[in-house]
């Protein structure tokens, strides 16, 4: 009768081993290559950023400063200055700000339709600087990206919609903001989607190769999303009860069947 109960025991702690995590599926930015470079040495490695181009669909933040807040009121939506507008909160820089339509144009007070389409922040400051000194000189524009927002969902600690408030951000930075993934996250299989004119680009991405550094999508883009799938140790994990139910039942069945037959 031991034997028989020592059997589903060993199955049951089997599984518990291959529900482990080995730590080589929960560290970042791992050497792949079999010669290790010496503990104190510097490494480095060629990103691959470009500034961001305006997209259908975006909304800039455009602010006309001067020393004469009369000469640039015109400019500006709200009839200010522009010198007091930096704590507002993100709903109202929705509201207040230049949507590009879907010919890639924005509407700019007194300069009519601007094509934004495909330029880059700095591109649109400086034309817009250039319009706008027909009418006032010495005025400073300031442009900025309101819909910078990168989504992460799946095995994140915080899931959601997160802004990014600089000009660049690397997919590590927005993990940092929601709290890093879990330890059950797949860090080899992170799925980004991002929009690029009107199609969809699906890419994956594997966390702990220490490559990815170079590759285009270490940089996030605005409206990127990053999925992130479970390891299959957390199907195990959440299976678990039942697991125990069954073995329980199957041990209690055992041992009532050895009773009976003597």
């Amino acid at each position: 009768m031991i034997y028989r109960l020592i059997i589903p025991f060993f199955f049951f702690i089997a599984s518990l081993f291959t529900a482990c995590v080995p730590n080589k599926d929960l560290v970042y930015l791992q050497e792949k290559s079999n010669s290790r470079p010496a503990q104190s040495a510097i490494q480095e490695y060629q990103a691959q950023f470009s500034a961001y181009r305006v997209q259908h669909g975006d909304i800039l933040n455009i602010k006309v400063m001067s020393q004469d807040p009369l000469s640039v009121a015109p400019f500006n939506i709200d009839g200010g200055s522009g010198m007091a507008q930096f704590q507002v909160s993100i709903p109202l820089l929705y509201i207040s700000g230049y949507t590009v339509d879907e010919n890639g144009n924005i509407e700019f007070p007194l300069v009519g339709s601007l094509e934004v389409k495909g330029k880059t922040i700095a591109e649109i400051g400086a034309l817009l600087s250039s319009k706008i000194e027909k009418y006032v000189t010495n005025a400073t524009v300031k442009v900025k990206l309101v819909s910078y927002k990168v989504t992460l969902l799946g095995e994140v600690r915080n899931p959601g919609v997160y802004y990014i408030y600089n000009d660049r951000a690397s997919i590590f930075e927005v993990l940092g903001h929601a709290g890093d993934l879990s330890d059950l996250a797949n860090r080899h299989n992170v799925k980004l989607m991002r929009i690029v004119g009107s199609q969809v680009q699906m890419s994956n991405l594997d966390l702990t190769d220490r490559k990815l550094i170079e590759s285009k999508s270490f940089f996030l883009l605005p409206n990127d999303v990053i999925y992130v799938e479970p390891m299959r140790a957390k199907n195990f994990r959440l299976n678990l009860p039942t697991i125990n139910l069954i073995l329980s039942s199957l041990t209690t069945i055992l041992v009532i069947y050895n009773i009976v037959r003597q």
